[in-house]
């Protein structure tokens, strides 16, 4: 055996080497190892096994890398293995094993992260170290050696296959021993649907039930003494934000303990609790509990300011009004209760919360509403007789009997509502993102144009169904496929659009009132076109039977601009909802949503 300790290539016999006790493959798969058998039957063992001599021993050599072909050299029945034999130390030994078993298929994540572990502890080795070594990222390193902090179940789960490396890095990160427990099995049972839950899902769960948004805490993060054993959240290594490579992929600012997060909730309201009733402010379990206690209008500080009533700014009304007071200018509570998430909040007087709106200047009060109703009923008294007036002077000018005006606007109308019908039944899933592009133009100027005005209040309009409930409105979307969900919208922006009044016609024409209206007409232009919809085919079947010569193409939107007089803008909200209910789609065609004509 001394000239085999010699060598530092050759044939080594079997009886001679033995295998590494710390080597990182501990699993090895007994059917591809008697393929690999089979295989060196034939064509023997193609690339030589690593060894290094034992400094104790004269006669043993320990095997370094190659241990799958050193296992099946045995099955296949060979008694010498070709081998090269180098001094190397332990901790050379350790970096080896990893950067040849990591090149390698197969290996058990945990039974690497082992090996990366022992290699820290043992060798004195850094995690850069072993990033360079082995050529990998940290933020890799990171997520393997993380592995570690697995619960049982879920290191079962991860070595049986069930769990994904990816998955169990999830678990992994939730830092208490019985949450990761929950996690694993809820996983691994699909929350108990019987199969294991894809990334996504596992993902999504642990996120909502077990990570929690810091920023959403009521306590403060830097109180040390509101739970002394806890201490603050500021530097807290369970907080996403302060170890950034042991939560390379969560960009939010989380804390991953749930329970310490509801132990100082839980703190910071009873301390809460306590402030009231030395204010006596009375503290009620519920809401309900308040209603039922105290007869009044009440409100909380979260409600919109739309809930109130004259608020001045329609950007406003979407806001909540302790947003719009703060603290400082908010009433006296008249209570506290504990909300569903468990927090305490603020009950006030509805009345109270008026009246500090108003004295902010947020509000009108009743007197400057009069007021201003007043004003606005001259105005518009005096625009009914300047167009009246105009009217008059227009029709001495060149006269035109009002029914032919009224039979001119319905041609328009059924010409508009039949292209509009058209270009909904040629919607099809190539150019639906191509309409959404012209609908989104539209819908920004809507929003630009009225302010506080909403599509959610546009389709309760056009829709018989309870779009303020959620559950009916995801089981809705989840039978909807992309074409279904462009028309809808379609709807939404341009229905009130669509209706063309008689007045709208001037010489035969249709003149748009306003820059919102040319908008809505070029983007029906624009669709027409992209949607290969002949519009002057149908122009001409509705309009050349009134007109009675072959009706021309629209006049340019720039040039119909200045058509609108200021009054017909002013008052152009109301007349955008009465013309969406004028023209409400029946619910039993419209729902869940509209069909074309061949039912696509």
């Amino acid at each position: 055996m001394t000239q085999t300790m010699q060598t530092q290539f050759g044939m080594i016999p079997l009886q001679y080497i033995e295998t590494d006790p710390n080597q990182p493959r501990r699993t090895f798969n007994e059917h591809e190892l008697q393929e690999l058998a089979e295989s060196i039957k034939v064509s023997g063992v193609i690339q030589p096994i690593l060894l290094r001599t034992i400094p104790e021993s004269d006669t043993r050599l320990q095997l370094v890398a190659g241990e799958r072909r050193y296992r099946a050299s045995k099955l296949a029945g060979l008694s010498e293995i070709p081998g090269i034999v180098r001094q190397l130390t332990d901790a050379e030994v350790a970096i080896i094993q990893l950067v040849e078993n990591h090149q390698r298929a197969g290996v058990a994540p945990l039974e690497e992260a082992e090996a990366m572990d022992r290699a820290m502890r043992n060798h004195g080795l850094k995690i850069d170290d072993i990033c360079t070594e082995m050529g990998v990222k940290r933020r890799w390193a990171y997520s393997r050696l993380q592995l570690l902090d697995l619960c049982p179940e879920a290191r079962v789960g991860l070595n049986d296959g069930r769990l994904s490396p990816s998955i169990a890095l999830l678990i992994a990160r939730i830092p208490v021993a019985s949450l990761q427990e929950r996690a694993a099995s809820e996983v691994l049972s699909n929350n108990g649907a019987g199969n294991v839950m894809s990334y996504r899902q596992a993902k999504t769960w642990i996120e909502q039930r077990y990570t929690l948004d810091i920023n959403r805490a009521v306590f403060s993060l830097v109180d040390t003494k509101l739970c002394k054993a806890a201490g603050s959240c500021a530097e807290c290594p369970k907080r996403t934000a302060n170890d950034p490579d042991k939560f390379a992929d969560i960009t939010a600012d989380v804390c991953t303990d749930p329970d310490c997060f509801e132990m100082k909730t839980e703190a910071h309201n009873a301390a809460e609790i306590t402030k009231a009733a030395k204010k006596k402010i009375p503290f009620y379990e519920s809401w309900e509990q308040c209603k039922t206690e105290r007869n009044g209008d009440l409100s909380t500080g979260f409600v919109l300011a739309r809930s109130f009533d004259r608020i001045i700014n329609p950007k406003q009304e979407l806001v909540p009004v302790d947003t719009l007071l703060g603290g400082d200018r908010m009433p006296k509570p008249v209570g506290i209760f504990k909300n569903q998430s468990g927090n305490i909040t603020n009950i006030y007087s509805k009345s109270d919360i008026q009246c500090a709106l108003e004295n902010a200047g947020i509000a009108r009060t009743e007197a400057q509403e009069a007021a201003l109703d007043e004003e606005e009923k001259h105005e518009n008294d005096s625009a009914v007789v300047e167009r009246e007036q105009e009217g008059a002077k227009q029709e001495a000018a060149k006269p035109k009997p009002l029914e032919l005006q009224q039979e001119i606007g319905r041609a328009y109308n059924e010409y508009r509502l039949e292209l509009f019908d058209e270009i909904k039944n040629a919607i099809s899933q190539s150019n639906i993102f191509a309409i959404y592009r012209i609908l989104a133009k539209v819908s920004f100027r809507i929003v630009e144009e009225y302010e506080g005005w909403s599509l959610a209040e546009k389709a309760a309009d056009i829709y018989d169904f309870p779009f303020d409930d959620e559950e009916a409105v995801d089981e809705a979307m989840t039978l909807a496929s992309d074409v279904d969900i462009c028309r809808t919208y379609m709807d939404l922006v341009l229905s009130a659009y669509v209706t063309v009044h008689f007045s709208y016609i001037v010489d035969g024409e249709f003149k748009e009132p306003n820059d919102l209206m040319r908008v809505a007409t070029s983007a029906l232009s624009n669709l027409a076109a992209l949607c290969h919809v002949d519009a002057e085919a149908i122009r001409k079947k509705h309009l050349d039977p009134v007109l009675g010569t072959s009706s021309e193409a629209l006049p340019p939107a720039e040039q119909q601009a200045e058509d609108a007089p200021k009054a017909e803008k002013k008052k152009q909200p109301a007349r955008l909802k009465q013309a969406a209910k004028k023209d409400a789609v029946d619910p039993a065609a419209a729902w869940p949503f509209p069909k074309s004509k061949d039912g696509a």
